[in-house]
């Protein structure tokens, strides 16, 4: 039967009227509504293979596959202080298929060096905080250097700018540890800025670098090889994995020395809040498999996602202005 206002009175067409109004538009926000993920997503990790961001988000990735139900593809897109792959993403489409794995060096970058050529808070939304840990002080076991006392004393014998250090370039973790490093005990190092970690540690192992910070993640085999020495850990606490090293407090009689080590996940800016949403809600789900956490411990990490990205933005915006505070 036509529906008319002589048919079914006034009042009653009015109502029928306005609900086949919000019928319409229910349905048109059913058919509009986002299916994410329908594809495979590709996860850049801007350093170069081999290296702890690399080795840890590789694991990751596997896991977030499973809880996403499609593949996380890991693309390495390393150089230039990492920042050619965390451009890459800041120029990709903001449909949630193009990920970064992003580091210390993701804030640093923006605070050390020339203009990175991104806003970590306007070019970007951060997703979810995915681990944290520390770094270790490292040097060749063939060096002799038994704490990090005795690598403090050979530098102030050496004089300035004798010896040198390796990092991921400005504002890396490694480059902000050695220069709090350099600050807290009045020495001086020649700054050898790499693409990643990966290819400063085979200098450090070959002797041509005093001294490095890395992650326990991609010391940790070369530690167990007897070929590194791991003098101190860069948090305010000792590790679970590796107990009888000191901190840097510790090691060198300082109060405030604490860079732990963080990694997580953003996506570009302008990316839709369902796909944040869902992305947030997989990475927190992923972050509680006991497999995994086991695993990233191993790796001297413990994994935590964020509630939701406004806490994860407000942890990396605490994180700036650490950094500006401590005026390296």
């Amino acid at each position: 039967m036509k529906i008319t206002k002589k048919s079914i009175g006034p009042a009653n067409f009015l109502i029928a009227i306005g609900l086949i109004a919000l019928q319409s538009l229910v349905t048109l926000k059913a058919q509009t509504k986002v299916s994410y993920p329908i594809k495979p997503v590709t996860l850049v990790i801007p350093a170069a293979a081999g290296g702890g961001l690399d080795v840890a988000m590789r694991h990751f990735a596997k896991r977030l596959s499973e809880e996403m139900a499609f593949p996380v593809v890991t693309e390495n897109r390393p150089g230039v202080n990492l920042l050619i792959g965390t451009r890459f993403v800041a120029n990709a489409a903001p449909d949630g298929y193009t990920m970064l794995a992003m580091s210390n060096t993701f804030i640093g970058a923006t605070v050390f060096g020339d203009a990175p050529g991104y806003d970590p808070f306007k070019d970007f939304i951060a997703i979810s905080s995915v681990a944290q840990g520390a770094n270790l002080l490292l040097v060749p076991t063939s060096s002799g250097i038994q704490t990090a006392a005795e690598l403090v004393d050979r530098a102030k014998k050496a004089g300035v700018n004798k010896l040198s250090f390796g990092s991921a370039g400005f504002g890396s973790s490694p480059h902000v540890a050695a220069q709090l490093f350099s600050k807290s005990t009045a020495t001086s190092y020649i700054d050898v800025p790499y693409k990643g970690t990966a290819p400063a540690m085979v200098d450090l192992l070959g002797g041509r670098l005093t001294f490095m910070f890395d992650s326990i993640t991609a010391a940790m085999p070369h530690i167990k090889a007897g070929t590194l020495r791991a003098l101190a850990v860069t948090t305010a606490k000792r590790t679970s994995v590796m107990p009888n090293v000191p901190t840097m407090n510790e090691a060198l009689n300082l109060t405030d020395y604490n860079l732990p080590l963080f990694y997580g996940i953003a996506v570009p800016a302008k990316t839709s809040p369902e796909v944040v949403k869902a992305l947030n809600t997989a990475i927190g789900k992923a972050v509680l498999d006991p497999a995994l956490k086991e695993q990233f411990s191993t790796m001297g990490f413990e994994l935590m996602g964020s509630e939701n990205p406004d806490d994860y933005s407000r942890f990396l915006k605490q994180q700036l202005d650490k950094l500006l505070s401590l005026k390296l």
